[in-house]
C-alpha cells in the first residue's frame, strides 16, 4: 500500500513536533511544508519540499493537509484545502471565531470531507482509558481541571484560546454535551520579561447539575496538566506528564495507577488521521467537537470578568 502523503502548513514549535513525528512513522510521508523560516529546510525529511506560501502546500500532491499555523489563519487554509478535495487536520483551536468555525464545518459537510481538529490530549492513551472506564463508573459528579506553564506568551493568541481548548474539549468529551451555562474570570494578570501573562478560571455548568471548574494560565513555574473526573465511587485523574498518567483515587484518597500504553499522543493523533485517509473515512466527529469547543470558549470570552481590576 502506498504511503499516505501529507502537507503541513506551519513549522513553528508545534509544527516542528509534527515534522519529527511524521518522519518517525511508517506508511506516512511528508511531501511539503509551508514555512518562511530558513531553518526549516534542515529539519524536514529528505524529499520534502519547503515552500514559502501556504497555498503551495495546499496545492501539493498530497492526500491530507495539517494546519499548524496561528489560529487566525486556520479558517482560510482549511477552506482552501477542503476546496482542493484534501482531508484536513487542524491544530487546536479550530478557529477563534464562531462564524469562521461554522464556515469550515459547513464546507466540510458540503464536500463530505474528512476534517478533524487535533485536541491532542484526547488521543493520549491515558485520557482514552479514562473515557472508557468512566462508562463503568456511572454519572459524573464533578470535573476539576488545571493546566498551564511558564508561557508561551503569544501576541496573536490569548491565554483563553491557547490553553483553554484542550480542557474544554476534554470536558465536552467526558460529558457528551455542551454546558448550559458558562462563566470565566481573570484570576491573575502580570507583566513578565516575555509579555503579559494570565491565569484564568472557567466554570462550565451542565443541565444535570454537574459543574466543571477549569483553571488555565501561562504564569506557572513549569508545564502541567491535571484533569479529575469525580464519580460516586472515586475519581479518575489524568496527568499527562506524570510517571503514572492515569490513576484511580478511591473515597479514602488511596491512589491506584492504571497501566496504559506509552504511545505519544501526537503519534496517536497523526496515525488516526492517516488511518482514516487510507480507509476512505469521511469522519467529522472531531470537527464537530472542535466547533462546540469554539462555541464554549466564545461564551467564556464574552463572559470574562477581570477580578484583578483595581487590585
Amino acid at each position: 500500500m502506498a504511503d499516505v502523503r501529507l502537507s503541513l502548513v506551519g513549522a513553528g514549535r508545534w509544527g516542528r513536533n509534527i515534522v519529527r513525528t511524521v518522519a518517525a512513522m511508517e506508511g506516512v510521508r511528508l511531501v511539503a511544508v509551508a514555512s518562511r523560516n530558513p531553518e526549516t529546510a534542515a529539519l524536514v525529511p529528505p524529499g520534502t519540499r519547503v515552500v514559502g506560501d501556504w497555498r503551495d502546500a495546499v496545492a501539493a500532491d498530497a492526500d491530507g493537509v495539517i494546519v499548524a499555523s496561528p489560529p487566525a489563519s486556520h479558517a482560510d487554509i482549511a477552506l482552501a484545502a477542503i476546496d482542493r478535495g484534501r482531508a484536513v487536520l487542524i491544530e487546536k483551536p479550530l478557529t477563534m471565531d464562531v462564524a469562521e468555525a461554522e464556515r469550515v464545518a459547513d464546507a466540510a459537510e458540503r464536500a463530505d470531507a474528512l476534517v478533524g481538529v487535533d485536541h491532542v490530549h484526547l488521543f493520549h492513551p491515558a485520557f482514552r482509558e479514562l473515557i472508557r472506564r468512566a462508562r463503568d463508573l456511572g454519572a459524573v459528579r464533578a470535573v476539576e481541571s488545571a493546566a498551564g506553564g511558564d508561557g508561551p506568551f503569544r501576541a496573536d493568541t490569548p491565554v483563553l484560546w491557547d490553553w483553554g481548548p484542550h480542557d474544554v474539549a476534554m470536558c465536552l468529551t467526558l460529558m457528551g454535551r455542551r454546558p448550559a451555562k458558562t462563566a470565566a474570570a481573570v484570576r491573575e494578570r502580570r507583566r513578565t520579561a516575555n509579555g503579559i501573562g494570565e491565569i484564568l478560571d472557567m466554570t462550565l455548568e451542565f443541565e444535570n447539575g454537574v459543574a466543571a471548574r477549569i483553571a488555565v494560565g501561562n504564569l506557572l513555574p513549569e508545564k502541567a496538566r491535571h484533569f479529575r473526573a469525580v464519580f460516586d465511587a472515586g475519581s479518575l485523574v489524568y496527568r499527562d506528564r506524570a510517571d503514572a498518567p492515569l490513576v484511580f483515587v478511591d473515597k479514602e484518597a488511596r491512589e491506584r495507577p492504571i497501566d496504559v500504553p506509552p504511545d505519544p499522543p501526537l503519534t496517536c493523533a497523526l496515525a488516526d488521521f492517516a488511518g482514516k485517509i487510507a480507509s476512505g473515512a469521511r469522519d467529522r466527529t472531531g470537527l464537530a467537537l472542535g466547533l462546540d469547543t469554539v462555541r464554549v470558549l466564545a461564551d467564556c470570552d464574552a463572559a470574562l470578568v477581570d477580578r484583578t481590576a483595581g487590585a
